[in-house]
């Protein structure tokens, strides 16, 4: 991080001579705030240095953390020169074991000990919140890995029925509709069956005959 330390033949002596083992926590985050890394190896050392740390810092600490632009994240990775900027911990997600998800978001891996800090300061994997609010459209070149992953991703959704309702009705693209109704379908009795009252239901969501239309319950 950019410490000063004794000689590596006087560390024996570091104590007689009132020398720290390590700098306190005002030091280490004012380090950090002052010379943020600036690329994802040195990243991963300092890190895994603060991970070691992490018992000496107090509540207003992980707060402050929280909103600190220090994560470096590379910005075109398919550009020789690796540009990279700096982000808080709460833009940014652990990644997460299906490697194609990872695509829809800005996610970050450090390797074990440096995420367990990233973490402590807020960096989290995606939730169903999250991937709710996933926004893709056909124009776009995610498009066609969305539309792939798209059953996945309801999964990590876990809609309730009022969600997979509207998700199943237009103006839902209808390749997602399918989807939806395939997932209403398969999930009903673990789901949905004890809260699907069909007289209640005001969503157009059953695919007619001619699959462009849509209708409710009490219309079909």
């Amino acid at each position: 991080m950019g410490f000063n330390i004794i000689r590596q033949d006087l560390r024996s002596k570091a104590g007689d001579f009132g020398v720290c083992q390590n700098p306190n926590r005002v030091k280490v985050i004012n380090k950090l705030i002052e010379n943020p890394p600036k690329n994802v190896n040195v990243a991963k050392k300092v890190f895994e240095y603060l991970n070691t740390q992490q018992k000496g810092f107090i509540d207003s600490d992980w707060k402050m953390l929280k909103d600190l632009e220090f994560i470096p994240i590379q910005q075109h990775k398919f550009i020789p020169i690796q540009q990279y900027k700096l982000i808080k911990p709460r833009d940014c997600f652990l990644k997460l074991k299906e490697e194609s998800l990872n695509s829809f978001f800005t996610c970050v891996d450090f390797g074990i000990k440096a995420n367990e800090f990233l973490a402590k300061c807020g960096v989290r994997e995606p939730s169903s919140y999250d991937f709710d609010k996933i926004s893709v459209g056909p124009t776009h070149k995610l498009w066609n890995l969305y539309v792939e992953k798209y059953p996945i991703i309801l999964e990590k959704i876990n809609p309730n029925l009022e969600k997979i309702l509207n998700l199943a009705s237009p103006p839902t693209n209808s390749k997602f509709r399918v989807t939806a109704i395939k997932y209403f379908i398969d999930n009903f009795d673990k789901k949905y069956a004890k809260v699907y009252k069909p007289e209640q239901i005001n969503i157009a969501f059953i695919p007619c005959s001619n699959f462009d239309a849509c209708t409710k319950p009490s219309d079909c």
